[in-house]
């Protein structure tokens, strides 16, 4: 199992204590709201095909489908799923919802956009993000977007006692419960998970997105919400080839 799958266990909880998506916020009080309206004002169009990565219960794909979007939602977690295929139902929307790894994108179809929906900051390991840029790039059309949404840190951010950031910008989480990975390490007779990637200095991002041939064509650095929160990078890339 991978650590990523730890999702699932949150989402259970989480639905059993009657939230409906992660922020714990109304459903439609999402915290990338913002972007996705700004997305399908100034970068998107109906009718265009959207996915969104770690769409979670679903609030952001049930947004772009609103506005006319053909939406495609994937995520990790079945529970999460779940929830949303009955949002889209009581909204009378038509989305396609798949549960599976994001990095792995050859039988999803192709996209004339692609959302990180706060899922890039959630694979850990470099391996997996370099996989899923590039899967996201063979996904997209060529002029199709990426919109990013991730987490960057300064000397101002904290963690909790129960996480470490390391120097390659992993952080590592003390699971409360039994969940293993294969990816987790043993320290101090405490099992440590992967759970956040979270960035200092974007340049490694940028230079990732280049390689794949993306280019950024907008982003900014949106100021955390709370004191010792991470803040938010925001990029806009063109798929150019």
């Amino acid at each position: 199992m991978r650590y990523f799958a730890w999702h699932e266990l949150v989402y259970q909880r989480l639905i059993a204590s009657g939230a409906t998506n992660w922020d714990r916020t109304p459903y439609d009080e999402y915290e990338l709201r913002p972007l996705v309206t700004k997305a399908s004002r100034e970068w998107l169009q109906p009718g265009q095909r959207v996915l969104v990565l770690g769409c979670g219960t679903g609030p952001d794909a049930c947004h772009f489908a609103e506005a006319g979007m053909r939406v495609t939602g994937i995520d990790i977690s079945p529970t999460a799923i779940a929830l949303a295929k009955q949002q889209a139902v009581d909204r009378g929307l038509d989305i396609t919802w798949i549960v599976g790894d994001a990095c792995d994108l050859s039988c999803a179809g192709r996209f004339d956009a692609v959302l990180d929906a706060h899922m890039l900051h959630c694979l850990a390991l470099a391996a997996d993000r370099t996989a899923l840029i590039r899967s996201v790039a063979s996904t997209l059309v060529v002029g199709g977007r990426f919109i990013i949404a991730t987490m960057i840190a300064d000397a101002a951010t904290t963690f909790p006692d129960t996480c470490e950031l390391d120097d390659e910008g992993i952080l590592w989480t003390k699971p409360s419960d039994d969940f293993a990975s294969v990816d987790c390490i043993e320290r101090e007779g405490r099992r440590w998970i992967p759970t956040r990637h979270i960035l200092r200095d974007p340049s490694p991002l940028r230079d990732a997105l280049a390689a794949a041939g993306l280019s950024i064509e907008w982003q900014t650095i949106v100021p955390p919400g709370k004191e010792g929160d991470p803040a938010e990078l925001q990029i806009v890339c063109r798929k150019t080839a």
